[in-house]
């Protein structure tokens, strides 16, 4: 976990810094359009540095700061996943953090839209902007939309469903959300392997592939239009009557009798069960013989 630079993460706690990260490792923002937004780093415990290892915890906030030439210059996220790890001598913590934005799904929208015809997404963002600390911003022209059932769920959830409503695009700045037609833009920047590219993986798996679906029923049903069979599964094959067991179809009466028995248990089934004889045993009379028990031997344990 060596690292040649200093990092200038900062660890907020309780509305004020608290210090920065500087020996914070493997710092890496990852941002998926329209999707996640977070944070990972390492930070070890040192002698000298308790009171900043010991910061980071849930809810507490990592910010970066405001004189950096990136984009993330500024950027809130809200520590959402810690994960101590020890290895031999040294002992760090593997810290998620995930965007202030995001924050958002705390809140839940009390109202709902049956329908409304050609709204435009101000109408929408109205409500998800009401009794929160987000502001939103609209970027761009849309064409107006019917709105069908929506409200009565997440804000989080609702923002998304706009955003797929209108085809749009989101931009984050902490508190102010931006919905926009284009997120970004073309700056000419290349990307080059061995340049400003250390490394590439790639991975590929076999895993949960399923080729092939073949679909039986009982006696011998099979989908419908299955080549080279004429019984199919359709309403008329289908019965309603109660099923059971193989131990009730066995042991009619008798196996159900013998669950709430206080005197016997079943334990297996036995390997001739279908030859035995079960209409002269009674499990809970007295009268039962030694010899009628032996009858369902390896079937039943007499207590």
């Amino acid at each position: 976990m060596a690292n040649k630079f200093a990092s200038r993460l900062e660890i907020w706690t309780g509305g004020q810094r608290l210090g920065i990260l500087r020996d914070a490792k493997e710092v890496r923002v990852n941002e998926t359009l329209n999707g996640q937004y977070y944070v990972t780093f390492a930070y070890p415990r040192l002698p000298d540095d308790h009171e900043r290892y010991a910061a980071l915890y849930e809810d507490n906030e990592v910010r970066f700061p405001v004189d950096m030439s990136d984009r993330v210059a500024g950027q809130i996220f809200v520590i959402k996943r810690v994960e101590e790890i020890r290895r031999g001598r040294s002992v760090y913590k593997v810290v998620e953090a995930h965007h202030v934005a995001f924050q958002l799904a705390h809140y839940f929208l009390d109202e709902y839209v049956d329908f409304a015809a050609a709204k435009t997404p101000e109408f929408l963002l109205a409500k998800l902007g009401n009794n929160t600390p987000f502001t939103f911003y609209v970027e761009g022209s849309f064409a107006p939309k019917d709105v069908f059932e929506w409200g009565e769920a997440r804000k989080i959830d609702l923002l998304n469903a706009a955003v797929e409503l209108y085809n749009a695009e989101l931009s984050y700045d902490n508190y102010a959300i931006t919905f926009t037609t284009r997120a970004g833009g073309n700056y000419g920047a290349e990307v080059r392997y061995g340049k400003n590219l250390p490394g590439l993986q790639r991975t590929s798996h076999s895993m949960e592939r399923v080729t092939r679906l073949y679909g039986y029923g009982k006696n011998g049903l099979t989908i419908e239009g299955y080549a080279g069979h004429t019984k199919n599964i359709s309403i008329r094959n289908i019965s309603t009557r109660r099923t059971h067991t193989k131990a009730e179809r066995i042991f009619p009466k008798r196996v159900r009798r013998l669950n709430c028995s206080p005197k016997c248990s079943v334990i297996s089934r036995p390997s001739s069960y279908r030859n035995c004889r079960t209409k002269s045993i009674s499990y809970n009379s007295k009268r039962s013989t030694r010899r009628s028990r032996r009858r369902v031997y390896g079937a039943l344990a007499i207590r």
